[in-house]
C-alpha cells in the first residue's frame, strides 16, 4: 500500500514551512507579518491538522490499531499531532508580539520537520511494506472524503485566500 498522498501533502506543508519563515524573516511591516501569521495558522488548522491528521487519525490510525504489528505507531503520532496542536497555541497566545510569535512558529515548523522526517522516513515506510495493498482504495476514498470535508467547511474564500498567498498549491 502506498502511502503517496500523506507523503505529498508532507512536501505541501515543508515549501510552506520554507516560504513562511522566508517571508517572515525579511518583514518589516507590523500589518503584513500579522497577515502572514494569521494566514500561517489557518493553514495549520485547516490543511495540517483538519486535513492531513484528519486523514491519518481518521482512517490511517484505526487500519493500523487493527495490525498487532503496527499498534503501537498510532499512539505514538497521536501524541505527536497533540504536541503539535499545543505548539499552534502557543503560536495564537504570542499575537501582538512578533518576536515570541517567530520563536514558537520556529518551534512548530522544527518541531513539525522531525515529525514529518519520522513518518516518511520510518513509519510510512513500514506501513507500505507490510500492510496489504486491498487496503488502499478504501483509504484513498476515504481521504478524499475528508479532503473534501475540510475545503467543504473552510469555504472557498479561505482556500482561496491560502492559494494566493502559496499556503497551498492546486493539483493540475
Amino acid at each position: 500500500m502506498k502511502l503517496t498522498e500523506l507523503r505529498n501533502e508532507h512536501e505541501v506543508i515543508l515549501k510552506v514551512f520554507d516560504h513562511v519563515e522566508n517571508q517572515l524573516a525579511k518583514c518589516r511591516d507590523d500589518a503584513l507579518f500579522d497577515r502572514i501569521v494569521s494566514d500561517f495558522l489557518l493553514f495549520a488548522t485547516l490543511f495540517i491538522d483538519d486535513n492531513h491528521h484528519g486523514k491519518e487519525e481518521g482512517f490511517l490510525f484505526p487500519k493500523l490499531l487493527a495490525n498487532a504489528f503496527f499498534q503501537d505507531i498510532p499512539h505514538v503520532l497521536s501524541e505527536e499531532h497533540i504536541y503539535g496542536r499545543h505548539l499552534v497555541v502557543k503560536i495564537k497566545e504570542a499575537l501582538g508580539d512578533r518576536v515570541v510569535q517567530s520563536r514558537e512558529i520556529a518551534n512548530y515548523t522544527d518541531f513539525m520537520r522531525h515529525h514529518i522526517r519520522l513518518e516518511n522516513e520510518m513509519v510510512f515506510d513500514a506501513i507500505e511494506s507490510g500492510l496489504d495493498d486491498s487496503i488502499a482504495s478504501a483509504l484513498s476514498a476515504e481521504f478524499a472524503r475528508v479532503e473534501s470535508d475540510v475545503i467543504r467547511s473552510a469555504g472557498p474564500a479561505v482556500w482561496e485566500r491560502l492559494i494566493q498567498n502559496q499556503m497551498v498549491e492546486i493539483e493540475k
